[in-house]
């Protein structure tokens, strides 16, 4: 453009005096389209004539948080080889999903690395335009991968832990930190970008050394484990190792056993072609009539056992080979709980019921079916999230404050408080994490004395056995109303939970909080109240804080401590004769006589 032509074209002959170009910059808004690019593209206004596309004035022409260059200069679709697809530059909802360009551009993944636009833009460092490159430091591995700071953890890793990954101070020993405890947080998942539609997340396939271009691989056996691509993702294996833990035991029988509709099936059976070959007994992966019979005496057909029909929330299957697969000599038709679930230990990756958003897609809204718009998992659609009035919630974080609650659960549960003038709970809010609106407080809160351990109070003042719900609870916080929950299909958050607005969710006369003290979630054999006392983690049955853990060496194990009334942690206190503290503090909180802590 000559200066005669910036200096002296209006380029908004509709509002008033000269709007123009700078005749010493080549791109005056700084939107990464050159002044040429905007004035001389489709549309524009020129001297004379009705021609306009994007104002080379304003770096974001339809007002949309995205600016025009991001969305004339990227391609948001990389399968379409022979042309580009772009969003629209006047138009601030591209796919009129109900979300705008821009919130779908910062919540997804431009580089399908896993990682999304906002926090590459956020955590760049020195490695600027991060989130347009999977590789940004041209080391050869993808950015998911990368250990930015050198702390042992991919940067993958500091982003499901919310940790900052050029700190190197808060590696290992944060993250230790932080799983060894129960709260307060919940792990973010990747970003699920899906270029060649097989399922597998293009980060994944990247880091897998897969072609996420590529949506036959998805069938491909790499390591002749029996055990396809999408098998392997889906159970978080490696698809080039038959004994992905290296611990002499083939993938195909050490893993988490789930039920998913994503599986291969290669005889379409419903059944996945993993759990045939593991009880090949009975099933045939090639045989599609072996569906419907029933091999074990149980009154379950072989495609029963795999869906686990006792319980739709479960998706556990049952072994087609035993009439009792967890051996308690119930059927496991008739079986409530026929699979223990304590022992399984792999997460389910999403498949399906996950989809980053993209500016050009409509189905990253509500989708069809509708499960594709969630791509956090924490029960609100990402249009959800974009929509709500009082500020968007972030559809790539199940906890968008970071209290440990899903954001999900707290719009579900909300209820308008006309004391505070407010929801009571409230995504967007850490602080209603401890607040207890439906007064079903259980006989410890979440104050500690000076060595760590739960302050024990007795509420019982007026001494007549039973904690009263309004007047002498003391604390059964929203937050602990969640994590005491379930979560059957172990996607990361807690699908059955009491209700925060109900004393007695169950209306079985007993409040939620003493039910819950007494409950034992991780079922190993230790009740809530006494790990939450002695330190030892309710929600983990291995280790220190299991079972048969001895965290004070002194030969005695949880269980036989807790049996016992003794101290698991202090080596004096045991069941060969020790002090039995813990039917001491049981005795005062159910009696009430007096307020403890661990000193007495």
């Amino acid at each position: 453009l000559d200066d005669w032509y910036e200096w002296f074209t209006d380029v908004h002959p509709d509002e008033p005096g000269i709007q123009r170009t700078s005749p010493v910059l080549s791109d005056t808004d700084s939107d990464r389209l050159t002044d040429r690019e905007e004035s001389e593209g489709d549309w524009m206004w020129i001297p004379g004539s009705l021609r306009r596309n994007t104002d080379p004035l304003n770096p974001d022409t339809d007002s949309d948080g995205l600016g025009d260059g991001d969305e004339i200069l990227n391609d948001y679709d990389p399968s379409t080889k022979d042309h580009r697809e772009i969003c629209d530059p006047t138009n601030p909802d591209t796919d009129g999903d109900g979300m705008l360009d821009g919130y779908e551009f910062d919540y997804g993944d431009i580089d399908n690395d896993g990682l999304p636009t906002w926090w590459e833009r956020e955590n760049a460092g020195v490695f600027m335009m991060s989130e347009y490159r999977k590789d940004a430091d041209m080391d050869g591995l993808v950015d998911t991968m990368n250990d930015w700071d050198a702390d042992g953890l991919s940067n993958l890793v500091e982003y499901m832990y919310r940790l900052d990954p050029w700190d190197p101070t808060m590696g290992r020993e944060v993250l230790k930190n932080r799983t060894s405890t129960p709260w307060p947080y919940l792990k973010r998942t990747p970003v699920y970008s899906d270029t060649d539609g097989d399922l597998i997340p293009d980060w994944w396939e990247v880091a897998n050394g897969l072609d996420p271009l590529s949506p036959i691989d998805r069938w491909a056996d790499p390591d002749h484990d029996l055990l396809v691509n999408i098998d392997e993702y889906i159970l978080d294996l490696d698809p080039f190792m038959a004994d992905t833990d290296s611990d002499g035991e083939t993938d195909l029988t050490d893993h988490e056993i789930m039920s998913n509709p994503d599986f291969y099936d290669s005889d379409e059976d419903g059944i996945a072609d993993w759990y045939e070959r593991m009880y090949w007994e009975v099933l045939n992966y090639a045989d599609p009539e072996d569906a419907d019979r029933n091999d074990d005496g149980d009154n379950w057909t072989n495609y029963e056992e795999w869906i686990y029909a006792a319980d739709p929330w479960n998706h556990v299957p049952t072994d087609p080979t035993k009439t009792s697969t967890d051996g308690d000599r119930l059927a496991d038709d008739v079986d409530p709980f026929p699979v223990f679930l304590a022992v399984t230990l792999r997460p389910l990756n999403p498949t399906r019921e996950a989809q980053a958003v993209n500016p050009i897609s409509a189905y990253d809204s509500m989708g069809i079916p509708q499960s594709f718009g969630d791509m956090d998992r924490d029960g609100l659609n990402n249009s959800a999230e974009f929509n709500r009035d009082v500020g968007h919630t972030d559809p790539t974080d199940p906890d968008s404050d970071g209290d440990g609650m899903p954001d999900g659960w707290e719009v579900v549960h909300a209820r308008w408080d006309p004391f505070t003038a407010k929801p009571n709970l409230d995504p967007l809010d850490p602080s209603d994490a401890l607040d207890d609106p439906d007064w079903d407080g259980i006989n410890y809160s979440l104050k500690r004395d000076p060595d760590g351990f739960y302050i024990i109070r007795s509420g019982d003042y007026n001494c007549d056995g039973r904690i009263d719900p309004v007047t002498e609870n003391e604390t059964f916080t929203n937050l602990e109303e969640y994590l005491f929950g379930f979560d059957p299909d172990r996607d990361g958050i807690n699908e059955i939970t009491p209700d925060p607005n109900m004393w007695d969710t169950d209306d079985d006369g007993i409040s939620d909080g003493w039910e819950t003290l007494l409950n034992d979630n991780d079922a190993d054999g230790l009740s809530n109240w006494y790990e939450i006392v002695y330190g030892l983690n309710p929600w983990d049955p291995e280790g220190d804080n299991g079972t048969y853990g001895d965290p004070d060496d002194d030969g005695h194990t949880n269980l036989e401590e807790f049996l016992n009334n003794t101290h698991p942690r202090d080596p004096e206190s045991n069941p060969g004769g020790g002090i039995g503290m813990a039917r001491e503090w049981l005795w005062y909180i159910i009696s009430g006589e007096a307020t403890w802590n661990r000193h007495g």
